[in-house]
């Protein structure tokens, strides 16, 4: 919901900051102006195009069907459904830091869970009503990739459980030498 509101308010802003209507290959376009640059809409589904095409490029094809297309990979084959060094989890895509170790747990349902996030600002719910379920979606505010479901089944004292697929993450150790 918070997303949906978001945009509703850049749509606004962008609308009342003078942008105008424009035909381009007989296709009607709307023009955007950002750092003394024009694009119009079609320029801004293009760059998603690429985005996604050097996302493809660069991430394993679990990885891009995981969060690409919102897939799920099989319970337990995931790299840290059975992982518990000391460290943080980021996205994949983007690297925004997600999770931390001290906040995993062993849910025993064959994917990485968390009781709580380590960056909320980090994290969007969204409603997901696919496969005849109503469940709570978990994507990455930074660059909108699925990472997986929330369920309130979790330990106290959130009760929550983030269950996160392994493909939609990266791990980041912060052992030091010393320890």
């Amino acid at each position: 919901m918070r997303n949906y509101v978001f945009i509703l308010l850049l749509i606004i802003t962008i609308q009342s900051c003078g942008s105008s209507i424009k035909t381009k290959n007989n296709v009607l376009s709307k023009e955007f102006v950002t750092d003394n640059k024009s694009l119009t809409t079609n320029d801004l589904h293009e760059n998603k195009a690429m985005k996604k095409a050097n996302l493809k490029a660069t991430l394993s094809p679990l990885e891009y069907f995981v969060t690409q297309e919102n897939g799920t990979e099989r319970p337990y084959t995931g790299q840290f459904d059975d992982f518990y060094e000391k460290g943080k989890y980021h996205c994949v895509c983007c690297d925004a830091e997600l999770f931390q170790s001290d906040k995993k747990f062993n849910a025993d349902c064959g994917w990485p869970s968390f009781s709580d996030l380590n960056n909320e600002e980090n994290i969007t719910i969204k409603k997901d009503n696919s496969h005849g379920m109503a469940r709570s979606e978990v994507r990455c505010s930074n660059c909108d990739a699925h990472l997986g479901h929330i369920f309130d089944d979790g330990p106290t004292p959130t009760g929550l459980r983030y269950c996160i697929n392994s493909a939609s993450l990266n791990f980041k150790s912060t052992i030091t030498k010393n320890e």
